[in-house]
């Protein structure tokens, strides 16, 4: 259970950061689609992640719960950070603040379904 966890961990940092394009990162906040194209590729590095080691059906549930919690944790905390970092000096503690419970919003979420890989 643990080794799983620290692999699906892994798996969100690669998908939620290492293949995040800038394109995605910067216009997450006002647009869609490119929140949508993250969430399509956060979904498929899961996805890729998993499909090794569980059933379709099991994986395609967790990813696809994992994704629309993902849509709407980054629908919300994009659009925060943005509005934090447009006078980053007067609301650094909540860009930062946002972050740190936006990662926490995944991390939980990844937890919470790991009972649907069962």
């Amino acid at each position: 259970m643990t080794q799983l966890l620290i692999y699906i961990l892994a798996a969100h940092f690669i998908a939620d950061f290492l293949c995040q394009t800038k394109w995605q990162a910067t216009n997450k906040s006002s647009s869609f689609k490119a929140l949508g194209a993250h969430i399509a590729t956060y979904a498929l590095v899961l996805f890729i992640a998993l499909i090794q080691s569980f059933p379709l059906r099991e994986v395609g549930m967790y990813v696809g719960a994992n994704a629309l919690l993902h849509f709407v944790t980054d629908a919300i905390s994009s659009r925060v950070t943005a509005y934090a970092h447009k006078d980053y000096d007067n609301h650094r503690a909540l860009f930062w603040g946002t972050i740190g419970a936006d990662q926490f919003a995944h991390q939980a979420a990844l937890i919470l379904t790991l009972p649907l890989l069962r």
